[in-house]
C-alpha cells in the first residue's frame, strides 16, 4: 500500500512539473510573439542562403537571451557550422547582419557594439569560429533585464494606444511621426550606470537618441500597428522606408524633428541625401520611380475623399511622372482622374471598361484635369447642354477652360502649362513624349499659348479623346477609329431596326460617321428605316410600329400607344409622319445622350 501511495505521489508531482514546463513554454511563446510584432523580416526575405543562415544563428541566441531572466555578461555565438572562410569579407558580413537584425528587431536592445569574431577549426580547416557580443552593464543581471523589458513594453504601448485600429495606414503613420517628434530630443542617451546607450528604440523611448534610435523606434511602431516599415541607412545616417499601398517611401523623423516648427519636407519623400550603403544598398526595396507624397514642407492629408470612395495620393509633385493617386476601396476603378486642392491626379489603378462615356463625363474631365476641381452644378449643366446639342465642339470647350480667369489666375510657368495640355488633350504625361515636349516648350518662346493649344487640338490624340466621349473634336483631323459608343449605337440600329447582326464593313462605315459627327442619331436611323433592305422586308403596320418602339424607345410598345399608332396608320397617316414623331421623342433623346450621339 505504501508503495502504491508513493507511486501516486510521484505521478502527481511529475504531472505538476509537466504542467509548469508547458506553462513556461506557452508563456515564452506568447512573449516571443509579442516582441516579433514590432519587428520586420523584410531584409531576411531578401537574403541569400548563407546570409539567412548567419541571421538564423544570431536570432536564435538573441531570442533566448530576450526570454531569459538569467544573469548574462556576454555571449559567444558559434558560427563553425557555416564553415565560412576567415577573411575580411566574411568578417564584414557577420557584422553587417548583426547591424541589420538589431535595427529591425527592436526587442534586442540590450547588446553592446558590433560583435568581435574569433577563429575556429572544422576538420582541420581554419574557419570563422565564434562571434563575441557583450551585454550592456545595465542589462546583465536577469532582474534588471526583466525590469527593463516591462518598462520597454509600457513605453512602446504609450505610443500604440494613440493609434486607432480603424485608421488608414498613412493616418497611423502621421500620428506616430508627430508623437515621436513631440517626445524625443536629438541627443545621446546615457544609461543609469553612466554608460552611453547603443542608440536604438530603447533610447528613443526614453526621450533622447540619435538617427538610429529614431529610425528603429519608428519602424517598430509602424509594424506593430500593421504598416510595413523597415530601417534603412548609410554609414552617415539612418532613416526608414515605409510601404503604403504597394509604394515605398523614405521617412526621416530625425531630420523633421530637428526643425522648429516640425517640418514635413522629409516625410514620405525621397531626396538626395538618403542613399543607402552596405547591406542596405543591396537589400533595400528598389524604388523604380521617385514617388513623393508631399509637395510642401507643411503637412496636408495624403488622402482624397470623394462621395464614391477614397484615394491615396501616390505622388503629389508636379514632376515628370505627374500627380498620381490610387483608389483604395477596391483593386480597380473606372474613375480616371480625381481633383483635389486645385490639382488633377491620374488614378493608377484606373481600368478602362465598356462603360458608356457621355457628354457629362467629357465636361467633368475638363473641370478636373484643367481646373483641378470638381464641377459645380450650374456650370456643368451649361456645358453639357451645348456640347450635347452640337453647339460647341470639344475644342471650343477646351479653349474656354484654358482661357478662363480661374485657369489663368494659376499663373503657371510654361513648363507647368505644357504639362496640363498633355493631360487635357493627350490624356498622358509629358514624360511619355520628351522630344515633343521639348519642341512645344521651345515654340512657346516665340508664340502665344493659345496658338500652342490649337496645335494640340489638331492632333489625332485629341480626336481620339473626344470620340471616346462621343464629342465632336473641333479638330481639322478626323478620327480614323470609331468610338466604342458609336460602335454600340450603330450595332443597336442593326439589331433593333434590321433584326440582324451587323456586317463589319457596314458597321465601320456607320460608326465612323457617327464618331466624326458626319451623322446624327436620327439621320443614321432614317438611313436604316429607309434602306432597300428594310423596305424589302415588307413589314405590316404592327411590325413596323414595334420596330420603331424598339429602336427609338428601347422597349416593346405599351398597348395604348401601340393601338393609337396602328389606328393612325389605318386612317391614312403616312409612315414618314409617324417616323418623324419617334425621331424627336424624349426616349430617343435619352438613348442618344447615353451613347454620346447628337440626336
Amino acid at each position: 500500500m505504501r508503495r502504491i501511495i508513493s507511486l501516486c505521489l510521484a505521478l502527481i508531482i511529475s504531472l505538476s512539473m509537466l504542467c509548469f514546463v508547458n506553462a513556461d513554454v506557452a508563456a515564452n511563446e506568447d512573449e516571443a510573439a509579442y516582441w516579433r510584432s514590432y519587428s520586420s523580416d523584410y531584409y531576411y526575405q531578401q537574403m541569400n542562403e548563407t546570409e539567412k543562415a548567419i541571421y538564423d544563428i544570431y536570432n536564435k541566441t538573441m531570442e533566448e537571451i530576450l526570454l531569459s531572466d538569467e544573469d548574462i555578461e556576454y555571449v559567444y555565438i558559434d558560427m563553425r557550422s557555416l564553415k565560412l572562410e576567415l577573411n575580411a569579407e566574411n568578417s564584414s558580413l557577420v557584422k553587417m547582419i548583426f547591424y541589420v537584425i538589431t535595427q529591425n528587431n527592436p526587442q534586442y536592445f540590450f547588446f553592446g557594439a558590433f560583435p568581435v569574431e574569433t577563429n575556429g577549426w572544422v576538420g582541420g580547416e581554419e574557419v570563422l569560429g565564434s562571434v563575441f557580443i557583450d551585454i550592456l552593464k545595465d542589462f546583465q543581471k536577469g532582474e534588471d533585464r526583466a525590469r527593463a523589458k516591462e518598462e520597454y513594453k509600457s513605453l512602446l504601448e504609450s505610443y500604440v494606444k494613440n493609434v486607432p485600429e480603424n485608421a488608414l495606414p498613412e493616418e497611423k503613420e502621421k500620428i506616430i511621426f508627430d508623437l515621436m517628434a513631440e517626445r524625443i530630443t536629438y541627443a545621446d542617451y546615457y544609461l543609469p550606470s553612466g554608460q552611453m546607450m547603443v542608440q536604438n528604440a530603447y533610447s528613443a523611448l526614453h526621450g533622447k537618441t540619435v538617427c538610429v534610435g529614431y529610425a528603429v523606434l519608428f519602424s517598430a511602431l509602424m509594424n506593430k500597428v500593421g504598416v510595413q516599415c523597415i530601417v534603412n541607412g548609410s554609414s552617415a545616417h539612418a532613416w526608414d522606408m515605409i510601404n503604403l499601398y504597394g509604394y515605398w517611401y523614405c521617412v526621416d523623423v530625425t531630420d523633421a524633428d530637428c526643425f522648429d516648427p516640425l517640418s514635413y519636407h522629409s516625410y514620405n519623400q525621397k531626396y538626395g541625401l538618403l542613399i543607402p550603403d552596405g547591406m542596405y544598398e543591396d537589400l533595400c526595396p528598389k524604388v523604380d520611380k521617385p514617388y513623393d507624397n508631399l509637395e510642401e514642407s507643411t503637412y496636408s492629408s495624403c488622402y482624397i475623399h470623394k462621395d464614391y470612395g477614397t484615394f491615396f495620393i501616390v505622388n503629389a509633385l508636379d514632376n515628370e511622372y505627374g500627380r498620381l493617386c490610387k483608389f483604395i476601396d477596391a483593386e480597380t476603378t473606372d474613375v480616371e482622374w480625381v481633383a483635389c486642392n486645385g490639382k488633377a491626379y491620374k488614378v493608377v489603378n484606373y481600368q478602362d471598361t465598356e462603360k458608356k462615356m457621355n457628354f457629362s463625363d467629357f465636361v467633368e474631365r475638363l473641370y478636373v484635369v484643367a481646373l483641378g476641381r470638381d464641377s459645380e452644378k450650374e456650370g456643368k449643366e451649361f456645358w453639357c447642354e451645348h456640347v450635347g446639342n452640337g453647339d460647341l465642339t470639344g475644342a471650343d470647350c477646351a479653349r474656354e477652360f484654358l482661357n478662363s480667369k480661374e485657369f489663368t489666375d494659376k499663373e503657371l510657368t510654361n513648363e507647368a502649362f505644357l504639362k496640363v495640355l498633355y493631360r487635357v488633350f493627350f490624356n498622358r504625361e509629358a514624360i511619355d513624349d520628351p522630344n515633343g515636349y521639348d519642341f512645344w516648350l521651345k515654340s512657346m518662346e516665340t508664340v502665344d499659348r493659345m496658338t500652342v493649344v490649337d496645335g494640340f487640338i489638331n492632333s489625332e490624340e485629341w480626336v481620339g479623346v473626344c470620340s471616346s466621349y462621343g464629342v465632336r473634336s473641333g479638330s481639322k483631323i478626323k478620327a480614323t477609329k470609331a468610338s466604342d459608343n458609336a460602335i454600340a449605337f450603330a450595332t443597336r440600329l442593326y439589331t433593333e431596326c434590321l433584326g440582324r447582326d451587323p456586317e463589319q464593313d457596314g458597321l465601320n462605315f456607320w460608326s465612323l460617321g457617327l464618331t466624326n459627327l458626319e451623322l446624327t442619331g436620327s439621320q443614321a436611323a432614317r438611313e436604316f428605316f429607309y434602306s432597300k433592305e428594310f423596305i424589302g422586308y415588307g413589314l405590316d403596320d404592327k411590325e413596323y410600329v414595334t420596330r420603331l418602339y424598339k429602336t427609338f424607345m428601347g422597349r416593346d410598345p405599351e398597348e395604348e400607344g401601340f393601338n393609337f399608332w396602328i389606328k393612325e396608320l389605318s386612317n391614312g397617316t403616312k409612315r414618314d409622319e409617324v417616323f418623324d414623331y419617334f425621331c424627336v421623342c424624349p426616349e430617343f433623346t435619352q438613348i442618344c445622350n447615353d451613347y454620346s450621339i447628337i440626336r
